[in-house]
């Protein structure tokens, strides 16, 4: 099944789900997901993407997944729930997990990954209604109108998003979201060392992305979120990295965490 998106979509969408394929293929998996490898097929070089990915940060994303996986099911759990999922990428939670309490799962993402993503899912059932909706999540006033809509309990998720948005994106973002109806933000967090690492390695795979660290939560502290829950990420060493074990709003690691929204006048 060919979808050429090469041209309009970021690696790191397929990267992702090489990352969950390679998992899927491990002799005892920690997560699985059958779409995975049709995702990595569809791509003119997925087979050398999941290759140079053996050994190569997997565990990162994978964890990241898992815990996003596990505050999510639990976060769903609230009949008619709607989840949002901004820049979804290749996401199949709701084909993986059991969102069936869900009213609705809204994806957002860039048209294109949109079109190639209705393809490649085509034949799969999701455990709860899917909506894919176009939109650049840099667009606040976009934002604001796939949000401001939706009643009843919203969560809004967020996976391997936040680093490519400059800080000024991010806290325009996050009061987009606290005005609406979301009461629960689930997002992973990059600290400043390891987006600085992972931009020269990108830099010198030729992919010339701009990667955007965290050094304190005010972005999301001073736009109506607290932090509720922190899970850190098994981050690989890097130069000029130090290794902690939890976070706050002057000591930023990789982690993964729950918000809660308290709403801002």
């Amino acid at each position: 099944m060919g979808v050429d998106v090469a041209e309009s979509i970021q690696a790191t969408a397929y990267l992702a789900a090489a990352c969950r394929a390679v998992e899927t293929s491990a002799r005892k998996p920690r997560l699985s997901d059958p779409y995975a490898e049709r995702i990595i097929a569809s791509h003119p070089d997925g087979a050398r993407i999941r290759k140079g990915l053996l050994g190569a940060g997997t565990d990162e994303v994978v964890h990241r997944t898992i815990l996003l996986d596990r505050l999510l099911a639990r976060a769903a759990l609230t009949a008619g729930t709607t989840v949002v999922n901004l820049g979804a990428g290749f996401c199949t939670r709701p084909y993986r997990l059991d969102l069936s309490e869900c009213a609705e799962v809204i994806e957002a993402d860039a048209p294109a990954l949109i079109k190639a993503k209705e393809t490649l899912l085509a034949d799969a059932d999701p455990s709860c209604p899917v909506r894919r909706v176009p939109l650049d999540v840099r667009d606040v006033n976009q934002l604001a109108a796939l949000l401001n809509p939706i009643e009843g309990p919203l969560v809004v998720v967020t996976e391997g998003l936040l680093v490519y948005l400059p800080r000024t994106d991010l806290a325009a973002i996050a009061a987009t979201i606290n005005a609406s109806a979301a009461q629960r933000w689930l997002t992973d967090i990059v600290g400043l060392s390891s987006a600085a690492a992972m931009e020269q390695l990108a830099q010198k795979s030729g992919a010339g992305l701009n990667l955007y660290g965290l050094g304190d939560l005010r972005p999301f502290e001073d736009n109506g979120w607290t932090v509720t829950d922190y899970r850190p990420l098994p981050v690989p060493a890097r130069p000029g990295s130090r290794t902690k074990t939890g976070a706050s709003s002057t000591d930023v690691v990789d982690g993964v965490l729950e918000l809660t929204a308290y709403k801002t006048e």
